[in-house]
């Protein structure tokens, strides 16, 4: 079976009808898995908002502040003394401190400080309880799943389409979860994530971090009444 043809499946298998695994695409799924919450929510989208998140508090960063509009971000950020971190399709918002860019909050000044994200697709994607999934934790997450129900809310690209990089990443965690080989759905990650759209936006140095940057830190970010914080649960 060609990798196009499993990807394909496995896109026509995205039904919150699974078990144990459940997959919610877009906002759209956001909004099913709203109405029918059964497991643990794993937001997932790896290029780049999870590892904005994952990258800023491994730096020391108090909390993150996820909101969906450019104009609640910055009503929240004087409120709350805040950085400001951001992008629509993938560019720095303008006046912002940094874009969403985990290279950036690895190099940025963010240790005791508080941030406000807003991202195109990620933050779009949270709801409470929501465990932050990365290429730079996955392990950590994973672990933190074991004997669990667990709903994925991953990225999905205008009508809905699966973003490929983060179905990806959602299948290496539950193939570690079921203690089945991963490394086809890493390379899958690593080949068909758009790194080539980000490095001609000047995000080499994201796409090399996510991709090669593997359980480099390994913490459990979850979102809780409007933030997210560092967990030491499971």
């Amino acid at each position: 079976m060609t990798l196009g043809v499993r990807m394909m499946r496995e896109r026509e298998a995205l039904t919150p009808e699974r078990k144990r695994y459940r997959y919610f695409v877009g906002e759209e799924g956001k909004l099913a898995y709203l109405r029918n919450p059964v497991g643990v929510p794993v937001i997932v989208d790896v290029f780049r908002a999870s590892s904005t998140i994952v990258a800023a508090l491994a730096n020391g960063a108090e909390a993150v502040y996820p909101v969906e509009s450019v104009s609640e971000a910055r009503l929240l950020a004087r409120r709350l003394d805040a950085v400001l971190v951001g992008e629509r399709r993938g560019v720095k918002i303008r006046d912002f401190d940094f874009g969403n860019s985990p290279a950036e909050m690895l190099k940025g000044d963010v240790k005791d400080r508080k941030i406000v994200l807003t991202t195109t697709i990620g933050t779009k994607l949270m709801v409470d309880g929501g465990v932050i999934a990365s290429t730079l934790n996955v392990s950590r997450v994973a672990d933190s799943l074991e004997d669990r129900y667990v709903d994925f809310l991953i990225g999905g690209m205008g009508h809905n389409l699966t973003c490929v990089d983060d179905l990806a990443l959602a299948k290496v965690i539950e193939k570690m979860l079921i203690g089945s080989d991963h490394s086809e759905w890493l390379g899958l990650l690593r080949d068909f994530g758009p790194s080539e759209y980000l490095r001609g936006l000047g995000y080499g140095d994201d796409v090399e971090l996510i991709c090669n940057g593997v359980n480099r830190f390994p913490i459990l970010p979850v979102l809780r009444d409007g933030k997210i914080t560092k967990s030491e649960g499971k």
